[in-house]
């Protein structure tokens, strides 16, 4: 029989903490992860690939928990020793710096994941060479990044990477880029340019996902494209479609996406302003603040019900 602090024992709680992270169940996951690092760095010590990645995976529960004041110094410890261990870093823990990266993206604090991306960059260039579709994604992941900072370096930066992901048959990461560069024209107000690459992620994303509330994002962002056009009439259409079709899956809409449904009102406020409705801008001006305010409510951390610091 195998002990409490037997490697086997610790290495199936992992396994059983990762199956309860996987099925949603984080109120089950996150305490029997804590379990589990503690014994493994009272057996391994802390610097041991086995207790990192649990570190690793107690860090993205508090994550996806919205822990966040938890789970980012857990991923920066966890990196910062995976980093300065001997040899090579864990292949096993190949995923962390994304994890980090996206925890940071949560939190707001978009400058500091800004490195992580730039460096995913670096090492896929190197790895698989500039034309390679993973180089592309992860300049696609650097070019949001970079819209959530409005810095100019975004546009190019996702022309380039979608012109390599276009070589390949679309696939997921082909319409993000596609939305993500359209987007990043329209707050730029450059509607024309945007309208193509919108009208293009609208028309596959209707086939192959017609139901996902990104498809109604994206439908909303084309509206606000013709609006900036003044094309009022169609814009209209797809602007009221677009909000009706993410208000009715806001409970499938994550918390750092909530922003969408507000701006997607917004658009239509810029609508009815253009056309001198000041009664359907007012009624929507009232919609739009509802959707900042629970945008707003959603993103605020989740208490820690044991009020402890992470490990």
């Amino acid at each position: 029989k195998l002990g409490p602090d037997h490697p086997g024992t610790l290495t199936s709680m992992n396994n059983l903490a990762a199956a309860y992270w996987r099925a949603g169940k984080l109120d089950r996951s996150v305490p029997l992860f804590e379990e589990t690092l503690k014994l493994r760095k009272a057996k391994l010590g802390p610097d041991h690939p086995d207790t990192l990645l649990t570190q690793a995976n107690l860090g993205v529960n508090y994550r996806d928990a919205s822990r966040l004041d938890d789970a980012i110094p857990v991923l920066e410890e966890v990196l910062d020793r995976a980093s300065k261990r001997p040899g090579p870093f864990p292949a096993q823990l190949a995923w962390l710096p994304s994890a980090l990266a996206d925890a940071y993206d949560r939190a707001g604090r978009f400058a500091q994941s800004e490195p992580l991306y730039r460096k995913a960059v670096d090492d896929a260039a190197k790895q698989f060479g500039p034309d390679d579709p993973r180089t592309a994604v992860a300049m696609a992941r650097l070019g949001d990044n970079l819209v959530c900072q409005n810095n100019k370096e975004a546009v190019p930066l996702l022309r380039a990477s979608l012109a390599v992901l276009q070589k390949k048959e679309s696939d997921a990461w082909t319409l993000s880029t596609q939305s993500v560069l359209g987007g990043c024209l329209l707050r730029l107000h450059k509607d024309e340019e945007a309208e193509p690459l919108l009208r293009a992620c609208l028309a596959v994303r209707q086939k192959k996902e017609p139901d996902a509330w990104t498809t109604f994002n994206t439908q909303s962002e084309l509206g606000g494209s013709l609006l900036g056009q003044k094309k009022y009439e169609e814009a209209e259409r797809l602007l009221l479609a677009g909000f009706e079709g993410m208000q009715k899956r806001g409970d499938k809409i994550p918390p750092p996406a909530k922003v969408h449904l507000a701006e997607a009102a917004e658009r239509l406020v810029r609508l009815y302003d253009a056309l001198n409705r000041p009664d359907k801008a007012g009624e929507w001006r009232e919609k739009e603040k509802a959707a900042k305010a629970a945008a707003k409510s959603t993103n605020k951390p989740a208490p820690n019900p044991k009020s402890a610091s992470a490990p």
